[in-house]
């Protein structure tokens, strides 16, 4: 599945970022500019067979004075939704199916 790849894609982007940044997370998505190889909304926004809206990521970074090495796997960066379920990104770079939306750790 296509947006699975990006999500982890985006948490990438964040852990390149961070190693630059002394830990940080990013302000805001517009920071991982210079991480990403095509242009962003590329990486968050989707089109979903079946469904009349496309399908959007929603970002936890905004906001989030916090390093990655604050965060464990538990936390989430990153979420989709995909009719009644979420696909979520975690710090550690995994990506699962939720039966609700989880938001930040």
């Amino acid at each position: 599945m296509q947006c699975m790849i990006n999500l982890r894609s985006l948490v990438v982007f964040v852990t390149m970022y961070a190693a630059e940044h002394d830990g940080r997370l990013p302000d805001a998505l517009d920071d991982l500019k210079p991480y990403v190889d095509a242009p962003l909304d590329w990486y968050l926004v989707y089109n979903v067979p079946g469904e009349r809206a496309p399908a959007t990521v929603k970002s936890y970074l905004d906001g989030r004075e916090v390093t990655l090495d604050d965060l464990d796997s538990t936390d989430v960066l990153f979420e989709c939704q995909f009719g009644d379920k979420f696909l979520a990104a975690f710090a550690d770079g995994h990506v699962e199916m939720l039966d609700q939306r989880r938001g930040p750790g």
